[in-house]
């Protein structure tokens, strides 16, 4: 994907490509960021990339060390751990918060089939698309709540 001659223009589009490469540390943690960077490397215009390193700080995949450097978040077992934990403890609070009738069950049913037989994960390509899909389904169950870990 890096150095691509394709110009990405939706910025939608860009975010799932920049968070797709954080995800697979193509972009590794506390990796230094920029407009130029984002651009010469995925093809997306200087204005999509300064949004997205915006959004993307908010989100605190990335990270502002001074004024002019901006770097992949960095990532530890730790901090890791601590989020499937946090995760883990406030799940069924949220869970039962947004219960409901509109949760489409179908649709999470047909994802937990896709994921189940995803498995097991042979390489980052097909666990990448579990993540993805994991992320969809934790959407549907929580998503109108605004948790910010989904």
């Amino acid at each position: 994907m890096a150095n691509t001659k394709i110009k990405i223009n939706d910025a939608d589009e860009a975010y799932e490509i920049i968070l797709d490469a954080i995800v697979t540390q193509q972009l590794a943690p506390s990796q230094k960021v920029s407009e130029n960077i984002l651009s010469d490397q995925f093809g997306i215009s200087r204005t999509i990339a300064r949004n997205l390193i915006e959004q993307l700080i908010a989100k605190q995949f990335l990270v502002t060390v001074s004024a002019r450097v901006t770097q992949v978040a960095p990532l530890t077992l730790m901090e890791i751990k601590q989020n499937f934990a946090l995760r883990k403890m406030m799940l069924p609070n949220i869970m039962a918060l947004s219960a409901g009738p509109t949760i489409n069950y179908e649709e999470l049913y047909t994802i937990a089939n896709e994921i189940h037989s995803m498995q097991p994960n042979e390489d980052d390509h097909s666990a990448l698309a579990v993540l993805k899909l994991n992320r969809k389904a934790n959407l549907i169950l929580c998503g109108d709540v605004g948790y910010p870990l989904m």
